[in-house]
Protein backbone atom coordinates (compact mmCIF):
# COMPACT_ATOMS: atom_id res chain seq x y z
CA UNK A 1 0.00 0.00 0.00
CA UNK A 2 2.82 2.28 0.52
CA UNK A 3 3.61 1.90 -2.85
CA UNK A 4 0.44 2.92 -4.15
CA UNK A 5 0.27 5.94 -2.05
CA UNK A 6 3.87 7.12 -3.39
CA UNK A 7 2.75 6.76 -6.48
CA UNK A 8 -0.34 8.68 -5.76
CA UNK A 9 1.80 11.66 -4.40
CA UNK A 10 3.77 11.59 -7.28
CA UNK A 11 0.63 12.01 -9.75
CA UNK A 12 -0.34 14.80 -7.57
CA UNK A 13 2.97 16.69 -7.70
CA UNK A 14 2.70 16.43 -11.70
CA UNK A 15 -1.00 17.82 -10.91
CA UNK A 16 0.15 20.59 -9.29
CA UNK A 17 2.73 21.45 -11.33
CA UNK A 18 0.55 20.99 -14.84
CA UNK A 19 -1.89 23.45 -12.67
CA UNK A 20 0.65 25.66 -11.94
CA UNK A 21 1.94 25.72 -15.45
CA UNK A 22 -1.67 26.28 -16.91
CA UNK A 23 -3.60 28.60 -14.77
CA UNK A 24 -2.00 32.02 -16.26
CA UNK A 25 -2.43 30.48 -19.68
CA UNK A 26 -6.65 29.86 -18.41
CA UNK A 27 -7.27 33.02 -17.13
CA UNK A 28 -5.85 35.42 -19.59
CA UNK A 29 -5.28 35.24 -23.38
CA UNK A 30 -1.42 35.16 -24.00
CA UNK A 31 0.11 38.32 -25.60
CA UNK A 32 0.76 38.34 -29.72
CA UNK A 33 4.44 37.93 -29.40
CA UNK A 34 4.31 35.45 -26.09
CA UNK A 35 5.63 32.02 -26.77
CA UNK A 36 3.38 29.57 -24.71
CA UNK A 37 5.67 26.24 -24.34
CA UNK A 38 3.31 23.65 -24.84
CA UNK A 39 6.23 20.71 -25.41
CA UNK A 40 6.77 20.83 -21.55
CA UNK A 41 2.98 20.45 -20.42
CA UNK A 42 2.46 17.65 -22.77
CA UNK A 43 5.31 16.06 -21.16
CA UNK A 44 3.62 16.78 -17.73
CA UNK A 45 0.48 15.55 -18.31
CA UNK A 46 2.09 12.68 -20.11
CA UNK A 47 3.97 11.71 -16.94
CA UNK A 48 0.55 11.92 -15.10
CA UNK A 49 -0.99 9.31 -17.48
CA UNK A 50 2.20 6.82 -17.04
CA UNK A 51 2.34 6.91 -13.46
CA UNK A 52 -1.38 6.72 -12.79
CA UNK A 53 -0.83 3.89 -15.38
CA UNK A 54 1.28 1.97 -13.77
CA UNK A 55 -0.53 2.78 -10.31
CA UNK A 56 -3.59 0.86 -11.90
CA UNK A 57 -1.55 -2.22 -12.84
CA UNK A 58 -0.10 -2.55 -9.31
CA UNK A 59 -3.70 -2.04 -7.80
CA UNK A 60 -5.42 -4.35 -9.94
CA UNK A 61 -2.35 -7.39 -9.09
CA UNK A 62 -3.32 -6.49 -5.63
CA UNK A 63 -7.02 -7.48 -6.36
CA UNK A 64 -6.07 -10.72 -7.89
CA UNK A 65 -3.60 -11.48 -5.34
CA UNK A 66 -6.68 -10.42 -2.43
CA UNK A 67 -9.52 -12.28 -4.70
CA UNK A 68 -6.94 -15.14 -4.49
CA UNK A 69 -6.91 -15.32 -1.09
CA UNK A 70 -11.05 -15.44 -0.32
CA UNK A 71 -11.88 -18.85 -2.41
CA UNK A 72 -9.62 -21.57 -3.84
CA UNK A 73 -11.19 -20.83 -7.69
CA UNK A 74 -9.42 -17.34 -7.95
CA UNK A 75 -6.64 -18.54 -6.43
CA UNK A 76 -5.97 -21.27 -8.13
CA UNK A 77 -6.28 -18.78 -11.50
CA UNK A 78 -3.66 -16.71 -9.75
CA UNK A 79 -1.35 -19.32 -9.47
CA UNK A 80 -2.03 -20.35 -12.99
CA UNK A 81 -1.31 -17.01 -14.26
CA UNK A 82 2.01 -16.54 -11.99
CA UNK A 83 3.48 -20.20 -12.96
CA UNK A 84 3.03 -18.90 -16.71
CA UNK A 85 3.96 -15.25 -16.54
CA UNK A 86 7.79 -16.82 -17.08
CA UNK A 87 6.95 -18.34 -19.92
CA UNK A 88 4.69 -15.54 -21.26
CA UNK A 89 7.71 -13.25 -20.41
CA UNK A 90 10.08 -14.97 -22.72
CA UNK A 91 7.28 -15.73 -25.62
CA UNK A 92 6.89 -11.65 -25.42
CA UNK A 93 10.27 -10.90 -25.25
CA UNK A 94 11.37 -13.11 -28.54
CA UNK A 95 8.72 -12.05 -30.18
CA UNK A 96 9.53 -8.74 -29.81
CA UNK A 97 12.81 -9.66 -30.70
CA UNK A 98 12.07 -11.24 -33.88
CA UNK A 99 9.89 -8.50 -34.48
CA UNK A 100 12.44 -5.86 -34.88
CA UNK A 101 14.79 -7.94 -36.83
CA UNK A 102 11.65 -8.05 -39.36
CA UNK A 103 11.50 -4.64 -39.18
CA UNK A 104 14.77 -3.65 -39.71
CA UNK A 105 15.05 -5.53 -43.35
Amino acid sequence: DLANQSFFLCTLVFKLLLYGLTSSWVSTPPEETEFLDFEYVGFVYQQIANWNGFNSLLTWLKGFVYIGLLHKAPGKLVNTITRSAVATTVYTAMFFLILWAYAQT
